[in-house]
């Protein structure tokens, strides 16, 4: 029997999460699916691991040392994708997990969207020294054309989306020579195809982890990546499409400055980045992270402010004062 979903995870030296990630797709019920796993050249005994295992499909592909890891993903993606037999596909990282019923869920998505090109549902991060949690999504099924936000630079990581196969394969699939960011370049050229369907059960839980690479400073990367699509993701108009970008740049580079502990200037992006482009924070794509980075800005900016929410004193009973959650964590 053909299956309905096709799971494909790339994987290079990561035995323990593989493991993890292998268990989670073998727990999914309710809709038929075949595992692919796209070895990338391992040395840590993830062939012998893999050549013991049944009802996967292990497909080898060496790793080009002289390449970015997210080519080399890109290579190892587009190898399952040519081996695949489901009419959607899932391409899951070798340190995530699905959740129970991701498959089923977001296939039943796309059964009731058939013009959709994707089912992207909500993700939960975990993993040491980190605080765990459901990251902003909407919570309620939205189905719509995504590309401005994606002039936004908002994007989805792969572990959290069912893709349309045959959408993937229209798009052009992976492209290889992208050193980074090559998940929103994807997206971007599937945008151009048709409306994403955001899905408000979480679907994957999100490993964060110190061997994970992450770009420092990505407004240029994705002004490149996003260039050639602009004026087809605003819906055909060049202008729309260079003032959404310039939103983009500035929500971008919020982020940075909030990941570097620069809070005032993280705040000062973003609201720059709403007023050029109201949609950030209208979107429900991108609205909850957006207001979420204004509060979050906002309070730590404000010292005296963040101070006194995590002094407050202890409730009766000996509880411990509790440190604001989601916000200030």
């Amino acid at each position: 029997m053909q299956p309905e979903v096709s799971v494909v995870i790339p994987t290079l030296d990561r035995l323990d999460y593989l493991r993890e990630a292998v268990a989670s797709v073998r727990a999914q019920e309710g809709v038929t699916h075949e595992l692919v796993v796209v070895d990338n050249g391992s040395s840590d005994g993830t062939r012998a691991w893999l050549a013991e295992q049944e009802q996967l499909r292990v497909v080898n592909s060496e790793r080009d040392p002289a390449r970015p890891r997210a080519a080399n993903t890109s290579v190892a993606r587009n190898a399952g994708l040519a081996v695949a037999h489901g009419a959607y596909v899932w391409f899951l990282d070798d340190d995530d997990r699905l959740r129970p019923g991701a498959l089923a869920t977001l296939a039943a998505a796309l059964d009731e969207h058939p013009g959709a090109v994707a089912a992207v549902g909500a993700r939960s991060r975990f993993g040491d020294d980190v605080v765990g949690g459901r990251i902003a999504h909407p919570l309620r099924r939205v189905v719509r054309d995504l590309g401005p936000e994606l002039l936004l630079s908002w994007g989805w990581i792969p572990s959290q989306a069912l893709c349309r196969a045959s959408a993937v394969q229209r798009a052009g699939g992976w492209w290889e020579a992208v050193p980074h960011s090559e998940d929103l370049e994807l997206w971007a050229r599937m945008g151009t195809l048709g409306p994403v369907v955001l899905e408000p059960a979480t679907v994957v839980d999100y490993r964060v982890h110190r061997s994970q690479t992450r770009l420092r400073d990505p407004v240029a990367l994705r002004d490149v990546l996003l260039r050639p699509h602009a004026t087809a993701l605003a819906g055909g108009s060049a202008a729309r499409g260079r003032a959404l970008r310039q939103a983009g740049r500035w929500w971008d580079r919020a982020n940075v400055a909030f990941a570097t502990g620069e809070p005032r200037r993280a705040l000062a992006a973003t609201l720059r980045a709403a007023v050029l482009a109201p949609r950030l924070l209208r979107s429900p794509a991108t609205g909850p992270l957006a207001t979420r980075m204004l509060v979050r800005s906002a309070l730590r900016a404000t010292g005296p402010t963040r101070r006194w929410i995590e002094s407050r004193p202890a409730h009766h009973g000996g509880e411990r004062p509790r440190r604001g959650t989601g916000f200030l964590s």
